[in-house]
Formats: C-alpha cells, structure tokens, sequence
C-alpha cells in the first residue's frame, strides 16, 4: 500500500513539474502531457464544434503539427459532416498522415475519399498522391497502377503534372522490372 501511494505521489510529481513552466510559444514534445491555454475572451469550445474542430485541425497541419492535425480531423469526421466539409477534412487527413510518414494510414484515407467522393475534379491528383505513397512502401505494382489511373484521368491538367504522373508511372514499372511497360510513359 505504502509502495502504491510513493508511485501515485510520484507520478503526480512528474506530471505537474512537466506541465509548469509551458508557456506561450513553448514546445510540446511527444508524449508530454499537453495544457491548453485560453486565450481571454476567447470561447473554450469553440475547438470542440464542428466548425472550430476543423478549422483547428487546418491550423494546426499548416503549423506543421501533423499528429495534432490527425487528431482533430479524425474527431471531426467521427460526427455527421456536410459533404463538402467531410471531403475538405478527408483530404486533410490524408495530408497529415502523409506529413506523419505514415504512408498506409495516408493510402487507406485516400482510399476512403476516393470511395466517398468519386467523380471529384482532383481525383487526379489524389491518385498520384496515393501512387507516391504506395512507392515510398515500395508497392510499385499498387504504385503503377494508381499513377495509371492518375494519367488516365489528367484530363486538361497541366502539361508539367501529366509529365510527372507518366514519369512515375515507368519508373513503377521499371522498379517491378517491367521494362516493356516502363519505356513507353518513360518516353
């Protein structure tokens, strides 16, 4: 019991001395216990509406705080989204993911969008976003075809995306040692 009470006395300790001291512009390391301030004036639970959620989860994945951002679009998506809403965190979501290094959970979101959203003008683009994922896991069969699909759906695109969606498209199949298949988007 004695042994008990010093862990819980200690594990206090440990987590008051690691919140003091946060400050404003202060740096939260993984893993730290995180303590927000509140701006005054400011409404606490504007982060927690659906509106404030996304709007944080944006924020914070151009802050560069990818695994916050992940967070935040996950809980926005958890509720009943507009479309157009559920679209915009999707995307966001896989963008975090893939600022994570996290190329699986980015394919599996890309996936998701591509499923619930199909149709959409940048499905290009998403397409060899999930292609350059696939590559960094070095799935080039899954990477060939997504940039396939990718420059089948250029379209109008610019000239410079076809050329790079075709690009990768043979260095795919160069890297599946299909050279047949590779030299003819290589050329």
């Amino acid at each position: 019991m004695q042994r008990m009470s010093r862990l819980v006395a200690s594990l206090a300790v440990l987590l008051v001395a690691g919140c003091a001291g946060k400050g404003e512009g202060s740096v939260v390391t993984p893993g730290e216990p995180i303590v927000a301030d509140v701006e005054e004036g400011a409404d606490p639970g504007a982060e927690r509406s659906p509106e404030g959620t996304l709007a944080a989860a944006e924020e914070a994945l151009a802050a560069g705080e990818p695994a916050r951002a992940v967070g935040l679009f996950a809980r926005f998506l958890a509720g009943e989204p507009e479309p157009a809403a559920a679209r915009q965190a999707t995307l966001g979501l896989a963008r975090a993911h893939e600022a994570l290094g996290d190329c699986a959970a980015a394919i599996r979101t890309y996936g998701s969008y591509l499923t619930r959203f199909p149709g959409e003008a940048d499905t290009a683009d998403i397409l060899a976003r999930q292609g350059a994922c696939h590559a960094e896991l070095e799935q080039w069969d899954l990477s060939a075809e997504s940039y396939a699909a990718a420059a089948a759906k250029a379209g109008d695109r610019l000239p410079s995306f076809r050329v790079e969606v075709l690009a990768r498209l043979g260095f795919a199949h160069f890297q599946r040692g299909d050279f047949a298949a590779a030299e003819p988007p290589l050329r």
